[in-house]
């Protein structure tokens, strides 16, 4: 075998051009197969190998090295060309090596990067009416609910009973979330501890209701709760887990005296460590706001809120230190407006009720607000963890 790994041929009756190399295996070593009547035809460097005899003269294993060798002239003088491609090439950019324009590389770069991430969102979650899309609202339950599953606080209703015991009630009438009839203020505590409370049929929680796997309360047998029930759970749980807030929505349609029992309940010693926790929010600001002050000024470290429409924030503007709007108030341009006011202004938080939809929570924290209350605190806390996109 040579040095190419070849059989060296010879043909019957012809001296083999080759001498013997000394392999035992030498004389059994026969080509395979000789190049073709076509090949031998085209041959060339037959007058360098073997310049004194012609082509037609040459024995087969004669003919078959005349065409390893111009097979192997052929290979080099690809390698080359292929080389002088390859140095071209390093040499002369083409188009596709050309450096891509600004705007293709700005693309390529958001094609194979991961998206930028989001600004933080800092925004609290407060539980509306507890846990509302799951519990009846407003109930002890709703409210046990919201605060095992950490929310940041709980948004609550009162209202005066007829013997001046301070409840949890959004409404004026009984109707609606229980099984009772007539007015609260009419109602003696007596009969309101009692009541079925059950919750709202005619609302909407499919998007709350599809998020997680926690069970559908309907209604609960224990009552109306009072406020100092609610504080009571709010107290044992700030030394359980982190603390809560509580926001206490005073409407306008109850009798304005309920500041001074909200006063007076307040100032209880086993209160003191959550009053800076505690928010008083008013709708109105004739002859509310005068009773807010007052409140204020014996217990100034609860915060003063104001509840209601854009329309109403000029009366309350150096007056209270957070604004609840509703949602779509701050969709609008004056919205956007008085949202660049109060960030500018600093010492101002902002909420907005009720957000009940990812896309519309996002929305309103894109748009730097401190507070979302929703009926869905659970839905809440995970846009605000997992920071989706829209």
């Amino acid at each position: 075998m040579n040095s190419s790994g070849l059989d060296r041929p010879s043909s019957e009756g012809q001296t083999d051009a080759y001498p013997h190399d000394g392999s035992p295996y030498s004389d059994q070593r026969k080509l395979s197969s000789s190049p073709s009547t076509a090949q031998t035809k085209n041959l060339v460097g037959h007058d360098v190998l073997f310049p004194s005899r012609p082509l037609s003269k040459l024995s087969d294993a004669e003919q078959v090295v005349i065409f390893l060798n111009q097979v192997e002239e052929d290979a080099i003088a690809i390698l080359n060309q292929n080389a002088n491609l390859i140095t071209r090439k390093m040499l002369v950019p083409t188009v596709e090596d050309a450096p891509l324009p600004s705007s293709s590389l700005q693309q390529q770069q958001m094609s194979t990067s991961p998206p930028p991430p989001l600004p933080p969102r800092n925004f609290k979650c407060a539980g509306h009416r507890g846990f509302a899309s799951h519990y009846p609202e407003n109930s002890i339950l709703a409210f046990q609910k919201a605060l095992s599953s950490h929310v940041d606080a709980i948004e609550l209703d009162i209202d005066l009973s007829q013997d001046n015991v301070l409840v949890i009630m959004h409404d004026d009438t009984l109707e609606r979330t229980t099984n009772g009839t007539g007015q609260t203020r009419s109602s003696p505590w007596s009969y309101l501890q009692t009541l079925l409370v059950h919750r709202d049929p005619s609302k909407d929680y499919a998007d709350c209701l599809g998020l997680t796997s926690l069970p559908v309360v309907e209604s609960v047998d224990n009552g109306i709760p009072t406020l100092e029930q609610i504080l009571d759970l709010v107290t044992v749980n700030a030394h359980n887990a982190s603390p809560v807030e509580v926001i206490i929505d005073v409407k306008d349609t109850r009798d304005i005296h309920i500041m001074d029992a909200l006063q007076s309940l307040l100032s209880k010693p086993k209160f003191a460590s959550i009053l800076p926790r505690i928010t008083i929010g008013i709708w109105e600001p004739k002859g509310w706001l005068p009773k807010l002050e007052s409140l204020y000024r014996a217990l100034p470290t609860l915060t003063r809120m104001y509840i209601g429409r854009e329309s109403y924030v000029p009366y309350f503007w150096s007056q209270v230190d957070n604004f609840s709007l509703e949602k779509q108030d701050y969709t609008t341009p004056s919205g956007k407006e008085f949202i660049r006011k109060a960030k500018d202004a600093k010492s101002v938080k902002l909420t907005a009720w009720t957000v009940n939809h990812a896309n519309e929570m996002i929305n309103l924290a894109n748009d730097g607000l401190d507070y979302i209350i929703s009926d869905c605190p659970a839905l809440c806390m995970q846009v605000r963890s997992e920071k989706m996109h829209i």
